[in-house]
């Protein structure tokens, strides 16, 4: 069988590629950016409520809902689910043609806390108010959320514990627990909930949710390209 080569002239091939690059980029502008930020906010929002440490913060019994005596665990809670939610971003960028003519590809971008877990500390819903404290020496307000975030299991408070029981009055705000002093050691987040900037439930969440997300947006590109 013969083979052919056909040789194209360079306007030739600028015309061919412009034309691939105005077709791609059409096909993206289809795609329903809209439809995957909400799916992925409530893809992101099952994901981080459905960990343990979520559970441990809201549910009645929970051992950080002790540990911390949150007040209002729910409405927290919520403010910071919001706030993750409302940093998804979908995006994308056109393709183009280079000098050399050859096609730049597209691509679909999707940020979430672009800005990293520490943003979370700036929330009003970070902090509890330490107002049933009889202790002097006791900060006004608890950091809850940066030391369940950040400080990993390294001890917080050095000369105390923390005892489990029902203390259904103050000076106990959870109902569950009361601090004690004691001759050493120290108070630290429990071990098995206790997190770093790297490695805590946010974290962990978002990576379980990566999966679902990529899906939705793969369904969602099939749509736009048909």
């Amino acid at each position: 069988m013969a083979r052919y080569t056909v040789i194209l002239a360079k306007d030739a091939e600028k015309a061919i590629a412009d034309a691939v690059v105005r077709e791609i980029n059409r096909k993206i502008r289809n795609i329903n950016i809209r439809r995957i930020e909400t799916r992925s906010k409530k893809i992101v929002r099952s994901s981080i409520t459905k960990t343990r440490t979520y559970k441990s913060l809201t549910n009645a019994d929970g051992l950080l809902l002790k540990h911390f005596g949150l007040e209002n665990p729910q409405e927290k809670l919520e403010e910071i689910l919001s706030y993750i939610e409302d940093t998804i971003e979908v995006r994308f960028t056109q393709g183009r043609r280079s000098q050399g003519n050859t096609i730049l590809k597209s691509s679909i971008i999707i940020s979430i806390l672009k800005g990293g877990v520490l943003q979370l500390l700036e929330l009003g819903a970070a902090i509890q108010e330490n107002s049933f404290s009889q202790n002097p020496e006791a900060p006004d307000s608890i950091p809850w959320l940066d030391w369940l975030l950040t400080q990993g299991e390294s001890i917080i408070i050095t000369g105390y514990d923390i005892a489990l029981d029902d203390y259904n009055t103050p000076p106990s705000r959870s109902g569950g627990a009361l601090m004690f002093k004691q001759k050493s050691g120290g108070w630290h987040v429990p071990i098995n909930l206790a997190g770093t900037v790297r490695n805590n439930f946010i974290t962990e969440a978002l990576k379980t949710a990566e999966a679902e997300i990529l899906e939705v947006m793969m369904t969602e590109i099939m749509k736009a390209i048909e």
